[in-house]
């Protein structure tokens, strides 16, 4: 092989990196963090989505205004505020640190490793329109919301990962479909992950009429798929 060859092989190589062309795959370890936060992630959307629906039947009750706190991620609260009244208005949610909780952290361990989830903020915003029906009888909502999450995931005790790992991510629009009891029928998530494990993601899922769960999650060096069934949200890595 020729020094011209030899350099023309080192070129192609470098750009191939730059360009992100020269993808490395996940290993075990980073496959089930990108599983387990996919899944963790989406569910606790459809958690919150959950907490403030029954909120649309009572906003037009209370002057147009609806506000409520729930317990959140590591003592921390989830407060709503609706405006409006039953046919439309907008939400917003934000997580609040308390006295008992300045900090919204959580930590597990597991076969002698530690892992600190540490939520920095946390809020969106959004509005709702009445799909159909009447309210407090057979109505149902059309939601959609937008907003960030700011995260990290501290590792501590393993052999090869410790280290701090981004976990925010941007929620470009959460959709779904209430009856206003705590009932989601429909729901849709397009969201992304910018840094974890040091690489971008995005995620798209959304839950039919019939309860059924399909979506992806497409990023460099694994392409994951969405499926489940209800609020068991399974994601698979390959």
């Amino acid at each position: 092989m020729t020094r011209t060859t030899l350099a023309l092989l080192a070129l192609s190589t470098t750009a191939l990196l730059a360009s992100g062309c020269w993808d490395r795959g996940l290993n075990n370890w980073e496959k089930s963090q990108l599983e387990n936060r996919t899944a963790d992630d989406i569910g606790s959307q459809i958690e919150e989505f959950d907490s403030f629906s029954g909120g649309l039947t009572e906003v037009e009750t209370s002057r147009g205004v609806w506000e409520n706190c729930y317990a959140g991620w590591g003592g921390c609260e989830r407060c709503y505020v609706l405006e409006g009244e039953s046919a439309s208005g907008t939400l917003s949610m934000e997580l609040v640190a308390t006295d008992d909780a300045p900090q919204c952290t959580q930590a597990l361990t597991l076969n002698d490793v530690r892992y600190e989830y540490t939520i920095d903020e946390r809020q969106w915003s959004g509005s709702w329109t009445l799909n159909s029906g009447t309210p407090g009888d057979d109505a149902l909502w059309d939601v959609t919301w937008s907003g960030n999450h700011d995260a990290t995931l501290i590792v501590t005790g393993s052999e090869n990962y410790d280290g701090t790992y981004d976990s925010s991510f941007v929620m470009n629009e959460a959709t779904g479909v209430t009856d206003g009891d705590g009932n989601v029928s429909e729901w849709t998530v397009d969201y992304d992950y910018n840094g974890y494990l040091d690489r971008d993601w995005h995620v798209v899922a959304g839950m039919d009429v019939d309860g059924n769960i399909t979506g992806s999650v497409v990023g460099d060096g694994a392409t994951c798929v969405i499926s489940g069934v209800q609020y068991d949200v399974v994601v698979d890595c390959e």
